[in-house]
């Protein structure tokens, strides 16, 4: 299995928003698009303000790849995401990502301690 290089620069402080990302590939593809994800589209995204916080291989499915991006806020996810996909970077390399066949991503946000107590205690406050 190949290095994970993007576990080198995980940062240190978290991320208010954070996508889990889940790729579905083309039978066999999986490690080129990770090639390619961590050589041409990491510095990119990382370049654009986006932290990057990992990567996985589902070691029950070797057909999904499975990463995590961080943001600062909701509208910077907004702003971050159109500089990256309307950059250069992706124009270059978004054809070697013809190898996912379903993306399935979803945003998450930390609860804050007033909503954690109020869903361990079961409570709801409308």
């Amino acid at each position: 299995m190949p290095g994970n290089r993007l576990f080198e620069n995980v940062p240190a402080e978290p991320s208010a928003v954070v996508e889990l990302r889940q790729y579905t590939l083309r039978p066999g593809q999986r490690d080129e698009l990770i090639e390619l994800f961590e050589n041409r589209l990491v510095a990119g995204q990382e370049a654009a303000g986006m932290r990057l916080h990992g990567e996985f291989r589902d070691a029950n499915d070797p057909d999904r790849f499975i990463w995590l991006r961080g943001f600062p806020d909701m509208p910077a996810r907004s702003q971050l995401l159109e500089a990256f996909y309307d950059g250069p970077v992706w124009k270059a390399a978004r054809r070697g990502t013809q190898t996912v066949r379903g993306t399935y991503p979803s945003v998450l946000t930390p609860l804050t301690l007033q909503q954690r107590s109020r869903t361990a205690t079961g409570i709801s406050k409308r």
